[in-house]
């Protein structure tokens, strides 16, 4: 009995095997993330089991939520997880050295019909199209279309420049359009994305517009990119870099894999599915076939608090020998073109130099926030900018580098460089106040305190541009204050006439900024002991935005006179015409009119939104729900929105993307604000807007006129509620 028990025992539970499925590297469609890969599926009739093999970075964590789904794509009917096997639902799991971990993902039965699932979790589809058929085999197509090719063909045949720059030239700078096409193999429209990004940057004038890389079903992809001169940039295929190297005036062509984008470790990855063709093509070849190890930022944080100045330098001094030899081994019986080379050094020097500049700003910021180690720091003294001596000053091919940008800002604002200029000399008259309480070192009194304050306020109401009667008004209330503290010090007063003549400046002019510079230079010389060159000549024509957008903004002609003093240091012409350009801009020589906007499709997305507003004025507020400045704005003029509520002349418009505003945080910030005309667009229209309106950075306002011109597409916030009434104004 005890035998025959047993048999049928064992009969039902191979009968029960035999009803499972057992599906071994399910072939799927497409995938949206190379994290997870599905092994292994098992259906019976309880239950569907996906066997799932994670691959993803070192100590970093991964969560399987409650809304992980499977998903029958013909009835969109999904089964969500309800056990797992190898980790907690919902609970963070951190992956082990290796980097791969597996789990079993326990769903209830599919219907014995269905013949492939998606997998996904919330409203994401991960993977697409897994056949449950254990027959079928993954098919993918590493060729690329012969309409593709075609198409490449032609389109860079129409390429203007097929010679490559030599660097020491004076066409080395050369303003020309570029693009950048291509062809994604294994793209789907599902993954979600239709555009990608590259950007059209100027370190010279500091600009860096987003531009749209537009990708057709079949995936094929274009830019076009605005250039000054050969760069060593990167593409962004949602969220996915690829480095190229690029000419003005050239076509690039790339053919990459999807596949291959999905699993690569952007950071030390070379990738081996990729074809390059186009003048460049050999370049970007070679660089894409040497790896250079990137700082440790990790490491960083802990040098900052347990080596000294002098150790960090010794220490980095032996990374930078290390990667310097790495390169010469790894360039070794390689026939590389002399401009590979190039970039290749210049990579290693200005990367380690930028780690060096990091090292002095993360040492600065500890120190504000902990002051056990600022009252042990040791600060770094002139000799530990050494390394800047090993960078050519008047080498061009720097700009090349995908580092220079980082290096340059990290020069412009590093200690010894604005050391200099808040030690130059300065002979700008102080106000009378500052020369009796901190020059004189007197003790200010109650009374005078009260006037110090008063007189405060009163710049402030004027920055406001009051109207003239108030103005009048203020300054009589203010005049008898005034009085009392000039007489009680008018021996003071008389003295302070004499030491500072009214011929002086009282605030920053073009004198006192060109002694700045001039101060920097002999930093520079006598304590850096490098001699000024290219790299200090681009870090002062980065300072002009600033200048004439807000130090002279009213005042062309010291501008001017500025400009003039400052180009007789400047030897390089292209950077001279950036400056004179930047000039052109700030002070046109017609105001600046509205306009309309050019034809494309970030102006169809942009207009569908606004036309329904002609006839008002349009405020549009482009923001984030991450965006603090963003947040603080709106909600600081939330008193403007209501005084204009159901206005016939204004309308505030609000637009976002889901990337960057997801719910529900989105709708709750929404609502607690009372925001109306809000727009939430996808990724890929708010590209579009960005390239339309050229900004990178958040808040961004655009005011629209009552004929849906663009009346101002950077106006600036402060003094906002005036602002908005002058707009008002002269609209009438």
């Amino acid at each position: 009995m005890k035998f025959f028990l047993t048999y049928i025992l064992l009969a039902l539970a191979l009968n029960s095997n035999a009803k499972n499925k057992v599906v071994v590297n399910p072939p799927y469609e497409v995938r949206t993330s190379g994290i997870y890969n599905i092994s292994k599926i098992e259906l019976s009739s309880k239950e569907t089991r996906l066997f799932v093999h994670c691959k993803f970075k070192p100590n970093l964590w991964i969560r399987f939520l409650k809304s992980t789904f499977i998903e029958n794509p013909d009835t969109g009917e999904k089964l969500f997880i309800k056990a797992m096997r190898g980790g907690e639902i919902d609970k963070q799991i951190y992956m082990p050295a290796s980097g791969d971990s597996s789990f079993v993902l326990i769903f209830p039965a599919v219907k014995k019909a269905t013949t492939k699932i998606n997998f996904g979790e919330k409203d994401r589809t991960i993977i697409f199209g897994l056949s449950l058929d254990p027959k079928k085999q993954q098919s993918r197509s590493h060729e690329v279309p012969a309409n593709v090719n075609a198409w490449l063909d032609a389109e860079l045949a129409k390429s203007k420049n097929n010679t490559l720059v030599n660097y020491t030239s004076p066409q080395f700078f050369n303003t020309d359009t570029a693009r950048v096409i291509g062809y994604i193999k294994g793209y789907d429209r599902r993954l979600g994305f239709s555009t990608g990004i590259v950007y059209a940057s100027n370190e010279i004038s500091n600009d860096d517009s987003p531009m749209v890389v537009s990708i057709e079903p079949d995936g094929r992809f274009q830019a076009s990119i605005p250039m000054n001169y050969p760069r060593y940039h990167y593409l962004i295929l949602k969220d996915n870099s690829v480095n190229y190297y690029l000419e003005p005036g050239q076509t690039l062509a790339i053919v990459l894999s999807w596949e291959e984008l999905l699993t690569a470790d952007h950071y030390n990855h070379k990738y081996k599915d990729i074809q390059f063709m186009g003048p460049a093509a050999r370049i970007n070849q070679e660089l894409m076939s040497v790896s250079i190890n990137p700082n440790d930022y990790q490491e960083l944080e802990k040098y900052v608090k347990t080596q000294n100045p002098n150790d960090f330098k010794a220490s980095q001094l032996a990374v930078l020998k290390n990667r310097e030899e790495k390169l010469e081994h790894d360039l070794k019986g390689r026939d590389f073109t002399e401009q590979t080379k190039t970039i290749l050094k210049n990579q290693i020097l200005l990367s380690g130099a930028s780690y060096h500049f990091d090292y002095v700003m993360r040492q600065q910021s500890e120190a504000r926030n902990n002051p056990a180690f600022k009252a042990s720091r040791v600060k770094p003294d002139s000799s530990f900018y050494d390394f800047l001596q090993r960078i050519p000053q008047n080498d061009q091919s720097l700009l090349i580098s995908s580092h220079f940008s980082t290096f340059i800002n990290r020069f412009e604002f590093s200690e010894p460089i604005m050391a200099s200029k808040r030690n130059a000399p300065d002979n700008r008259r102080i106000p009378f106040e500052a020369y009796l309480f901190k020059e004189l070192l007197l003790k200010p009194t109650k009374d005078d305190l009260s006037y110090i304050a008063a007189t405060k306020e009163l710049e402030k109401k004027f920055e406001a541009e009051i109207g003239q009667k108030e103005a009048d008004e203020l300054l009589k209330q203010h005049g008898l204050k005034a009085d009392p503290f000039y007489k009680k010090y008018a021996t003071q007063f008389e003295l302070y006439k004499k030491k500072y003549p009214e011929k002086e400046e009282l605030y920053p002019n073009s004198a006192s900024m060109l002694r700045e510079w001039d101060a920097t230079n002999a930093t520079l010389i006598n304590s850096l002991k490098i001699q000024p060159g290219l790299i200090i000549e681009i870090a002062k024509v980065r300072t002009l935005k600033f200048l004439f957008d807000r130090v002279m903004k009213n005042d062309k002609d010291q501008a001017r006179t500025f400009l003039t003093s400052l180009e007789k240091g400047i030897a390089n012409a292209a950077v001279m015409q950036e400056a004179e350009i930047m000039f052109r801009k700030a002070y046109p020589l017609v105001p600046k009119a509205a306009y309309d906007l050019p034809r494309g499709k970030g102006t169809d997305i942009f207009k569908k939104i606004i036309d329904q507003y002609k006839g008002k004025i349009v405020f549009v507020d482009f923001w984030a729900i991450f965006c603090g400045p963003c947040i603080a704005s709106i909600k600081a003029n939330k008193d403007v929105r209501e005084k204009y509520k159901g206005s016939k002349d204004l309308e505030f418009v609000f637009i976002t993307s889901d990337s960057e505003s997801p719910e529900p945080r989105y709708t709750d910030f929404v609502n607690e604000n009372e925001l109306v005309n809000t727009y939430r667009l996808s990724s890929d229209e708010y590209l579009y807007l960005r390239q339309l309106f050229k900004f990178n950075g958040i808040p961004r306002y655009i005011v629209i006129n009552k004929e849906g011109q663009v009346l101002n597409d950077d106006f600036e916030m402060h003094n906002f509620k005036v602002e908005i009434e002058k707009l008002l104004a002269q609209s009438k």
